[in-house]
């Protein structure tokens, strides 16, 4: 009587377990299963089948059913992972996509371990598959708002930066790159007198008139447009990085629609507002081999832009930084003079003229 006992509490013991084990799976959407590599077939649990998607009834439970699900452009890379882990008889562990029946997209994180014989031959292999969708979107989300604007949702300072230090190592010889650094005109009185949202609608509105006049839509018959990446670098400043460019002419003609995009009437509400822009563009190699460099030198140029009164563009040059240092230079002489303890750091000479 006592034996039977102990048989039938370790049997509910082991149900038990069983249940446990199956919500756990559910909960986790984790499936298990064993694989037998001779016959090929598969001992499957039943969450298995939900976060893959497959119908039980459907087909037989074998590596080869399960792998036309995966994604095409994952699959070769599955493959590989697969044969590469059992010549090294180590475990496998690989994120990939997988399509189900409606052609919806999962995210699976494989794991798999593998037994084998005297030989050294796999003859068992084991694992799980894991439904990670929802934390792969949250990541995605994530590393979208780490590198986008969230006003105009562009690219942001890390990611055009990001894009240019890539461009500059992929620089086939014979081409040029620019760097576009746009800074809008009278755009903080739009903001103070219309108030930070119709401010930040506004700037909206400006990303995208410069993405389409980057884009293929706005070119003329028979124009190229040059890739292009757009970013906000931030407050009323954007970014323009223009890669295989045949000349620098090339660039200022990009730059002259860009003006002119701003240029053009926004409406913001029941009002009619205009704003204005100045540009000033670096080359590469020319102007600089770094991307600090280049971003450097074509926020130069627009500053140089600004203080001299230049309309349009500004192209940078050397001594565009010369005009700057000493500004720079006169601007600390002239605090010191002002400052200088003994009242002698400016000196008044006074000569009548009659």
């Amino acid at each position: 009587i006592n034996a039977v006992r102990a048989k039938n509490r370790a049997v509910q013991a082991l149900e038990a377990s069983r249940r446990n084990l199956q919500e756990a799976q559910v909960i986790t959407r984790l499936g298990s299963w064993e694989l037998n590599r001779a016959s090929g077939v598969a001992l499957c649990s039943d969450e298995l089948y939900t976060v893959l998607d497959v119908d039980p009834q459907e087909a037989p439970a074998t590596v080869q059913r399960f792998m036309q699900g995966v994604h095409p452009d994952d699959l070769e890379r599955v493959q590989q992972g697969i044969t590469q882990a059992i010549e090294r008889h180590e475990a496998l562990d690989l994120i990939h996509r997988f399509l189900t029946r409606d052609r919806q997209v999962r995210w699976i994180h494989l794991r798999v371990k593998f037994e084998y014989d005297a030989d050294g031959q796999a003859v068992r292999s084991y694992g799980t598959v894991q439904d990670i969708t929802a934390q792969r979107r949250i990541e995605e989300r994530i590393d979208y708002l780490t590198r986008h604007d969230p006003v105009t949702g562009l690219a942001n300072r890390a990611r055009f930066t990001e894009a240019l230090d890539e461009r500059i190592a992929q620089h086939p010889a014979g081409t040029l790159s620019a760097v576009i650094h746009i800074d809008l005109d009278r755009y903080q009185r739009v903001n103070d007198s219309l108030g930070h949202e119709a401010g930040d609608a506004l700037l909206l509105q400006v990303a995208r008139r410069l993405a389409q006049a980057l884009s293929g839509s706005a070119r003329l018959p028979g124009e190229t447009v040059p890739a292009a990446t757009l970013a906000r670098w931030g407050g009323d400043e954007f970014m323009v990085l223009l890669a295989d460019l045949p000349s620098a002419h090339e660039a200022s003609r990009v730059a002259q629609r860009l003006l002119g995009a701003i240029r053009r009437p926004f409406r913001s509400g029941d009002n009619e507002v205009m704003l204005d822009a100045r540009a000033g563009i670096a080359i590469h190699p020319a102007d600089g081999k770094s991307a600090s460099e280049l971003i450097s030198a074509s926020t130069a140029a627009t500053h140089h832009a600004k203080s001299h009164d230049v309309r349009d563009l500004q192209f940078y040059s050397p001594d565009i930084n010369t005009d700057a240092r000493l500004q720079l230079q006169l601007e600390a002489e002239l605090r010191a003079a002002l400052a200088s303890a003994d009242g002698d750091g400016l000196l008044l000479y006074y000569q009548p003229k009659y």
